[in-house]
């Protein structure tokens, strides 16, 4: 998933899946616990309102699915074009869990041509 980059649709509400959630030593899949997420911009400051991003676990899920969710609230501290990621962290049972980071871009404000 760092690999890749996606969209943040400006004044709508945006969904990211994290799949294949794993514990780094026992290589097992993480489907409890808590996550939390920060909305940083390119500098690695957070984005202002973007530090308590809810992230959840995938209803019935046994692979290690989570979603992360950026709210429309945020539009107003977002900007077009620019350069944006996500850092997600896990409270989980174990102590070592492999976490993604989120790369994305602004995208044009919901409705806009």
């Amino acid at each position: 998933m760092a690999d890749k980059q996606y969209r943040i649709l400006i004044g709508s509400d945006n969904v990211y899946k994290l799949s294949g959630m794993k514990d780094a030593i026992t290589n097992e899949y993480i489907d409890e616990g808590e996550g939390s997420g920060i909305l940083k911009d390119v500098d690695g400051e957070e984005v202002t309102g973007g530090g308590s991003l809810t992230v959840t676990h995938v209803d019935g899920s046994v692979e290690g699915e989570w979603y992360v969710e950026v709210t429309d609230t945020l539009s107003a501290t977002l900007t077009k074009d620019a350069l944006y990621t996500i850092d997600v962290t896990f409270t989980a049972t174990s102590d070592y869990v492999v976490v993604p980071t989120i790369r994305c871009i602004g995208s044009k404000y919901y409705g806009e041509d």
